[in-house]
């Protein structure tokens, strides 16, 4: 379900950031995942669960591509491929230790304290980003 619905929200949202711009999309995105991830904490258990999948789902496979498209922005076109294998190695260094650390919150008693560490997460993202200048998608270089 999860899937599904970013195949279809992704395009969407795509298109929203290339037309209104990369950081209207992201960090209201970045911060209703945070916003979701607590409530699967709360409710994730009981009837909510779908939808609140689905709903993360809007956001959680749109973000990458924006995100890809909104260092391209920076960077310019004459460097793409360099900067696309520096964002790919950030990603996996920058996730690397998050199971290691969700494995060393996790308690069966206090399943919750891994959903809350990955809300924190997208709400870091969301303030790292909301610092970063980003140029719209109309000022990038050629």
């Amino acid at each position: 379900m999860l899937n599904l619905v970013g195949l279809a929200s992704t395009p969407l949202l795509g298109h929203l950031s290339d037309r209104f711009g990369r950081k209207i999309i992201l960090i209201p995105g970045l911060l209703t995942l945070c916003v979701l991830t607590v409530l699967m904490a709360w409710y994730g258990h009981q009837g909510g669960f779908l939808l609140l999948l689905m709903l993360i789902g809007v956001f959680l496979y749109s973000d990458q591509p924006i995100l890809t498209a909104a260092a391209l922005d920076v960077v310019g076109r004459r460097v793409t491929t360099t900067a696309i294998g520096f964002i790919s190695f950030s990603r996996l260094a920058l996730s690397a230790p998050s199971p290691v650390i969700a494995g060393w919150l996790y308690r069966p008693e206090a399943p919750q304290l891994v959903f809350y560490y990955i809300a924190a997460l997208f709400a870091i993202s969301a303030c790292v980003l909301w610092l970063i200048p980003l140029r719209s998608p109309s000022q990038v270089p050629e």
